[in-house]
């Protein structure tokens, strides 16, 4: 199978599980703040890695330090974020999601993990294995690909 004919593929396979797994539309309702795409991000990053410095959020997010301050500005003011210092290292200032950040980042993930774990479970164990590691490895090159187009 030539790469075409492999991203071809990939194109067409991945639409239907998205589907299969992804939330309801805006997330649970109520009165939760509104956000634009780049704070959902920021939020989905620090669900996953926090916590992280202003800068490296910046850096991440690729913008400015001051434009990074006015955004954690906004969602620490919504209760979202917060930022202390680093117990490592007294004079950096870390950024970590609150309990309400956290929440709000779960709720509007874009893929639901009960829904995926029903997909999951209408596999085989070697059938699951060989799926996520899959995914695995194109998340890999998703990743190797964006720390290239960051060094450019």
């Amino acid at each position: 199978m030539t790469i075409a004919e492999a991203a071809r593929l990939l194109a067409d396979l991945l639409p239907p599980v998205f589907s299969a797994c992804r939330r309801m539309a805006g997330g649970p309702s109520g009165s939760s703040p509104r956000l634009t795409a780049r704070q959902e991000d920021l939020l989905f990053h620090l669900r996953r890695d926090a916590p992280r410095t202003l800068k490296q959020l910046a850096e991440l997010m690729g913008v400015t330090s001051s434009t990074m301050c006015l955004t954690l500005d906004r969602l620490e003011r919504e209760g979202l974020v917060r930022r202390g210092r680093s117990d490592a290292d007294r004079r950096c200032v870390e950024v970590r999601l609150t309990s309400e950040g956290a929440r709000l980042s779960e709720d509007r993930a874009a893929l639901d993990p009960r829904l995926a774990a029903e997909l999951l479970e209408r596999l085989e164990d070697e059938e699951r294995e060989q799926a996520l590691y899959g995914l695995w490895l194109l998340a890999q090159a998703a990743a190797r690909s964006a720390a290239e187009k960051d060094r450019t």
